[in-house]
């Protein structure tokens, strides 16, 4: 895995991919908007409950992204990838 070097100055490699994560990002903000938009179109309950759960996954993602790409900057995560997109009921231990 790329990170940030000893001095601290993130390699060449590592901004790269921390590019390429924020543009994932953006491609999921992009799409959450979206959604959100349009989600006010229907009143129907189970719609609304299934674009809150595709939402709540898209932003578990982001959020998983987001800390990679802390991480491979030299940065400290703030949860695992299991933290961020399994159920609380994962079994961590």
């Amino acid at each position: 895995m790329a990170s940030a070097t000893e001095a601290g100055t993130p390699s060449a490699l590592a901004v790269k991919q921390v590019c390429c994560i924020a543009e994932t990002i953006v491609m999921h903000a992009n799409a959450i908007d979206r959604d959100c938009y349009y989600v006010g179109e229907s009143c129907d309950v189970d719609e609304l409950n299934e674009a809150v759960c595709r939402l709540r996954g898209v932003a578990r993602l982001m959020g998983m992204l987001a800390d990679m790409a802390v991480e491979k900057l030299g940065g400290s995560v703030g949860r695992t990838p299991e933290e961020w997109l399994l159920p609380p009921s994962y079994p961590a231990k």
